[in-house]
């Protein structure tokens, strides 16, 4: 279990040991919902959690809600149809009181984006602290792609009072089990309803849910954009490993960001790459190239096209060119501004050198 959060405080929880158990019959549903859409899916898990001791803590995924009839959501964001799943949930009490509401699922495999937004951190933290929710933890699963027949998938844990959350191991901590929950007839007929009801026009094949089906990352969507963005994630993180995705605050917009430090500089080059729109009518990204403190070198729309990767390289390699001719040009203004010895021998070695300074510059630039 690791933890990430502001607080490096050792905590009681550290030493807990979680494991977590989720019924198959969750996942089938998951991976059928992820195959027919092309946007952010999810929904909210019932079951139960347990702490037979203060070193042990058991977590069991029955079965979730779907998202609703009227639910919001897009490439980059989901905003749940809430009384619908209040709703749900009161009847699914009628037949087993013991559930709970324990924490929720969403995907990412729309978008690319390999990890749990900003937005997504706050909104958890803010859900196992509200005094409505009754559990003291809360479990999230993170759908980041489809390959195939299998889910690729992240698991963390929130828990009330705790500064920071904690992303758990899949091979140690979570496990899959071959079980059904009595209430999963009701909430599959409910899901298939939601899907026929909403505006997006998606459609939950109830009975397709029970044959295997081989769906690609690619294909499962009707949507161009995400092959675009599983493209530009597999290049850039290949040639800048620690570029990151973000979403935008402002208009919810995905971007990527990186950093350059070349060893012949003193200075930081740094890189952002947005897409401009979800539409694909509208196929374009800007790259913007920077210097700390210094501005702008380069911005530039690109076309979502297969030049893209050679277009970004190419603005990458001129403004790197462009910083290297900045760095020699001060560096021979510098050495112009410095007083000459008197010594006639120490004065032409200055001289040559300054030669080779600005034969330096233009040979680089």
């Amino acid at each position: 279990m690791f933890w990430f959060g502001k607080n490096d405080k050792h905590s009681d929880f550290s030493d807990v040991d979680v494991s977590v158990t989720i019924f198959d019959t969750v996942e089938k549903r998951i991976q059928h919902v992820i195959s027919n859409s092309q946007i952010e899916e999810g929904g909210k898990f019932i079951g139960k959690i347990e702490r037979p001791r203060k070193s042990k803590l058991l977590i069991t995924v029955e079965n979730y809600i779907d998202s609703g009839p009227r639910v919001d959501n897009s490439q980059v964001q989901l905003l749940p149809d809430v009384d619908y799943q209040e709703k749900i949930f009161r009847i699914l009490e009628i037949f087993d009181s013991s559930i709970d509401f324990i924490g929720t699922w969403h995907s990412h495999h729309c978008n690319g984006l390999p990890h749990l937004s900003d937005g997504d951190i706050q909104g958890y933290f803010e859900m196992v602290n509200n005094s409505r929710y009754k559990v003291e933890y809360f479990f999230v699963l993170l759908v980041t792609g489809l390959k195939g027949y299998q889910l690729e998938k992240k698991y963390y844990l929130f828990r009330r009072g705790e500064e920071r959350y904690f992303e758990l191991s899949d091979d140690s901590e979570v496990k899959f089990i071959h079980e059904a929950s009595k209430l999963e007839p009701i909430l599959q007929v409910a899901e298939e309803m939601s899907f026929a009801n909403r505006n997006s026009g998606l459609r939950y094949n109830h009975s397709s849910t029970k044959t295997k089906t081989n769906v690609s990352f690619s294909s499962a969507t009707n949507d161009p954009l995400q092959k675009v963005r599983s493209e530009d994630y597999n290049w850039i993180l290949e040639h800048y490993p620690d570029a990151k995705l973000f979403r935008t605050k402002n208009d919810g917009s995905l971007e990527w960001k990186w950093s350059i430090k070349d060893p012949n500089l003193d200075v930081i080059i740094k890189v952002k790459y947005k897409y401009l729109s979800n539409n694909y009518s509208n196929k374009q990204a800007l790259l913007d190239i920077h210097k700390i403190s210094k501005g702008a070198i380069c911005t530039e729309k690109l076309q979502l096209d297969s030049t893209r990767f050679e277009k970004i390289t190419q603005h990458i390699d001129e403004a790197t060119n462009r910083c290297k001719a900045s760095t020699c040009q001060s560096a021979k203004e510098q050495e112009t501004l410095t007083p000459e010895s008197t010594t006639p021998e120490k004065s032409e070695k200055k001289q040559e050198t300054s030669i080779s300074n600005v034969r330096d510059c233009k040979g680089e630039y």
